[in-house]
């Protein structure tokens, strides 16, 4: 017979001498001391047996009456806590432990260093530069603390001043393979509310709006010889892969750490009945109280991979990483979707950073966009289905018109696809080495394009002059996006027709491009960002720099290294 236990508070563990330990299971119990328990302790924490440590220390402290042995057993078991991940229990017996030690005895600096290391895990930096400081004065020949303080003081002015080394992050992730990243979450320009993220003040398009660290990540290897998978029994829903070592990660940060489980465990769950603002009380008779299967809803709604665009990724990069990376970034999380978003994210290794695509104006909503837009609207729908969310932003409105008159994009998307999967970029490059694009392939790419705007009609997609075709603003027209790259490249012998073709690809992306003889303007109220825009975007500059329009193409490299 076997009995499953799902929640961890469920769970607590009797000692032989319990009144609640079945008496014939009861073994002769020899009554320990607080310095035999000490002993035991020490043992267990060389050997690496954390647990087993971290027992041995509390039920020394439930019998000790020596004021320097409490002490000892208070300083050991955060060392000990510190190991299993427990940092705000490990620091409140470090800084407990300081107290009535002679601040020259070498304990009192082991106990600031633990204090301090706590502190650091938990990001309260201005807590733990204070226990390292301490330390310093206390004992000036410490090498550890001026090393601390340097790492605590570099973390702060992250979190204050959003600048960061990201070529450095990506070096260091490329030299040792370790996805995990130290740096800071800059946050101090959004406020967190209740039904989204907004910007707390102007932010110009390409600025960086939020950084944050993962609250958990996993890096799932590509050979894992089985799939994990998690059935939660509460609605017969699945998590699978990283998502369950997320999962599992999660429950046992939030359980050890209730004051960090605040931050994924009032994230909206799926369930109308627990919205996101509601307060969900984390510790109960002194125990944390964690409801794994609220959680892994929790995940379901608001994890996503970190390699999803392996294209902006440095190569060196992506072996770090694995297919099936995914994360929890409690912030970013709460950033809500929309197809005309102001917003794009990007990763060194399980470090978000989301960066604005166009100008955001102080208390405009920062949203981003959940899935990847290609022009196929009935398959956008269902994926914003599974999440929940019914878009009814200008663009949704104008498909949905469209959608109306009977007719259908998927049939012509469908095409594109197959065109572009026998024909792709790549291989239109190597062709260009050699020779021409053959006519016949050119043609069929025209004859997609041709079909495709008729799917995009100007009076649902475009606002004009009245009476005329003459265009005020474009809504994007995503589906026509692959073809105009392609026929951007393959007229790559031909620049003023990949030069149209290059403009073509920006407004598909709603760029209005305005180029005069001191530079490029962009009118991105519509835009939306993508590699192929910064693509588009590069080309225009190689072209004036084959021209010789200096300013021209030095505004194209600007505007291309900004997106």
């Amino acid at each position: 017979m076997a009995l499953c236990i799902h929640h961890p508070s469920d769970v607590i563990f009797l000692e032989d001498n319990h009144p609640a330990f079945p008496s014939n299971w009861q073994l002769p119990i020899k009554v320990k001391t607080a310095s035999e328990w000490k002993l035991e302790g020490n043992e267990a924490l060389k050997k690496k047996d954390f647990i087993k440590a971290n027992h041995c220390y509390s039920k020394g402290l439930a019998v000790v009456h020596d004021i320097d042995i409490k002490l000892d057993l208070l300083r050991n078991r955060s060392q000990a806590r510190l190991f299993l991940g427990s940092y705000e229990a490990a620091k409140e017996d470090a800084v407990a432990s300081t107290q009535d030690t002679m601040h020259h005895d070498p304990k009192y600096g082991k106990a600031l260093y633990r204090a301090g290391r706590a502190a650091y895990e938990l990001s309260d930096y201005a807590f733990a530069l204070q226990m390292f400081q301490r330390l310093v004065d206390a004992f000036p020949s410490d090498q550890d603390g001026p090393k601390e303080i340097k790492r605590t003081r570099l973390r702060m002015q992250e979190a204050q001043n959003g600048v960061f080394e990201f070529e450095a992050m990506a070096q260091e992730i490329a030299d040792t393979a370790d996805y995990r990243t130290q740096q800071a979450s800059y946050l101090r320009r959004i406020d967190v509310r209740p039904k989204g993220l907004f910007a707390t003040e102007n932010i110009a398009a390409g600025e960086i709006i939020l950084c944050e660290k993962a609250f958990v990540a996993s890096n799932t290897p590509k050979n894992t010889p089985a799939l994990s998978v998690m059935i939660n029994p509460t609605n017969n829903r699945a998590l699978h892969g990283s998502h369950v070592a997320i999962w599992v990660e999660a429950v046992r940060k939030a359980f050890h750490n209730p004051s960090l489980g605040e931050h994924i465990l009032n994230l909206h769950d799926g369930s109308p009945a627990n919205p996101a603002t509601e307060p969900i009380p984390l510790v109960v008779d002194g125990m944390p109280v964690v409801d794994v299967f609220r959680m892994q809803n929790i995940i379901e709604h608001a994890a996503f991979g970190f390699t999803a665009d392996e294209s902006r990724i440095r190569k060196d990069v992506q072996k770090a990483f694995k297919a099936d990376s995914s994360g929890v970034w409690p912030v970013a999380a709460r950033m809500n979707h929309s197809c005309l978003f102001n917003a794009s994210r990007g990763f060194v290794g399980d470090f978000i950073i989301v960066r604005a695509s166009k100008d955001i104006l102080q208390n405009e909503e920062v949203t981003v966009m959940f899935c990847p837009a290609d022009g196929n609207f009935e398959q956008l729908q269902q994926n914003l289905e599974g999440w929940g969310i019914c878009c009814d932003c200008r663009l949704c409105k104008a498909e949905i018109d469209f959608l109306k008159g009977a007719e259908s994009r998927a049939s012509v998307m469908y095409e594109v696809t197959q065109f572009l999967k026998a024909q792709p970029l790549l291989k239109v490059a190597r062709m260009l080495v050699d020779d021409e694009i053959p006519s016949d392939l050119v043609k069929e790419a025209k004859r997609l394009e041709k079909a495709l705007q008729k799917t995009y009609p100007l009076k649902l997609f475009a606002t004009c002059v009245p009476n005329t075709n003459k265009i005020i603003e474009l809504l994007p027209t995503f589906g026509m996006a692959n073809v105009h790259e392609w026929l951007m490249f393959a007229h790559y012998r031909q620049p003023p027709r990949a030069l149209d073709y290059a403009h073509f690809v920006l407004m598909d992306h709603g760029y209005k491009v305005t180029i005069q003889s001191s530079g490029i303007s962009l009118d991105r109220t519509n835009c939306v960002l993508s590699m192929a825009a910064v693509k588009a975007m590069q080309y225009i500059e190689h072209y004036y720099t084959q021209a010789n329009v200096k300013e021209v193409a030095k505004s194209a490299r600007a505007l291309a290294e900004e997106m």
